[in-house]
This record gives structure tokens, C-alpha cells and sequence, in this order.
């Protein structure tokens, strides 16, 4: 999409930095849906080698920043209030019971397209 849009295939350190660390860390709240399964089948995720209550709570701690190191990386200007309340909103969704990551991937999915949005509008 960068090279697409800007018409360049020299990608910024920043987004590259956004989508190793910040994409990667939040992206374990995938393996919240079966941690019996992972502890069963040998699988070392997070939530398995801290426990469920524990993982829980550090995916959603680690998934904040991602919002927030969104506005700063994407330059969203005028929209820090919105990147905060997102990511307090993905804490709370990766700690909610019953957990379901629907809704977690439904607000990911919703930062994704406005991001693009919001680039394309202010191109």
C-alpha cells in the first residue's frame, strides 16, 4: 500500500519499526482464544508461560502503545484522544469476559481503515 500510494519502494525505518514491534507485540491477543490447546500441545505463547489471567492483562498492556506509536508514526494529527481512547478500548476488550477476539480484531481492523483513511484525506 506505502509503495503503492507514494510511488516509492523506500519504506521509512518508523513504519517498518511500527509494524516489527508494535503489529508483533499486539498481535498476540490471537493466541488468547486456546490456551489449553497451546499448554496441551507443547506451544510456548505468552499467555501459556504466564497463565491466562496474566496474559490477559500483559497483551492488553502491550497492545496500548501500538495505538498511541500509531499517531506519532502516521502523523495523525488532531487525533491523539482518538489513538488513546483506542488503545484503552483494546485493553479492555483483550481483559473482557467472556474473552472473544472478534472484538478485538473488529477495532484493529476499524484502526486500520481509518489510518488509510485519514492518509488519504490529508494526502
Amino acid at each position: 500500500g506505502y509503495v503503492f500510494i507514494n510511488g516509492t519502494t523506500t519504506i521509512p525505518e518508523n513504519i517498518i519499526i511500527f509494524f516489527l514491534v508494535f503489529t508483533s507485540l499486539s498481535a498476540n491477543f490471537i493466541d488468547l482464544k486456546d490456551i489449553q490447546g497451546d499448554r496441551a500441545a507443547g506451544i510456548r505463547t505468552l499467555p501459556v508461560l504466564t497463565g491466562e489471567r496474566w496474559g490477559h492483562c500483559l497483551i492488553g498492556v502491550i497492545s496500548f502503545p501500538t495505538y498511541i506509536a500509531a499517531y506519532w508514526i502516521f502523523a495523525l494529527k488532531g487525533c491523539f484522544w482518538l489513538c488513546l481512547i483506542m488503545g484503552v478500548l483494546q485493553y479492555l476488550l483483550v481483559n473482557r469476559k467472556p474473552y472473544s477476539d472478534r472484538w478485538v480484531m473488529a477495532l484493529h481492523t476499524c484502526a486500520v481503515f481509518f489510518i488509510i483513511c485519514y492518509k488519504i484525506l490529508n494526502l
